[in-house]
């Protein structure tokens, strides 16, 4: 949403490309920091690390704009929509240090 109001509206595009997820760990970092380091637009760049564990930049914009109420409801329908592939991008994930997901029953 944010980068989608200082960018402009681009509908088609992969939210993704627009404002990647800087901390998912999916992508190793040697795919993900080209990616974000070609971007010739403004950067705005995910995360869900807390304030003090990031790299503070005075010139750089901090946006906070998660409810609570928001988060227990999106970890809820990424379970409930979870699939093989989507556990498996998760567990096979570089640095890992949480349990494996497992499947519901």
């Amino acid at each position: 949403m944010v980068a989608q109001m200082m960018l402009g509206p681009a509908p088609y595009i992969a939210v993704g490309a627009l404002s990647p997820w800087v901390d998912l760990r999916v992508l190793p970092k040697d795919v993900q920091n080209p990616v974000i380091e070609a971007q010739l637009h403004r950067l705005v760049l995910k995360t869900h690390l807390p304030f003090d564990a990031l790299v503070y930049a005075p010139k750089a914009k901090y946006f906070f704009g998660r409810d609570g109420r928001d988060v227990l409801w999106s970890m809820y329908h990424h379970h409930v929509n979870a699939n093989d592939l989507w556990r498996q991008a998760l567990n096979d994930a570089p640095g890992r240090v949480a349990p494996p997901i497992e499947p519901r029953d």
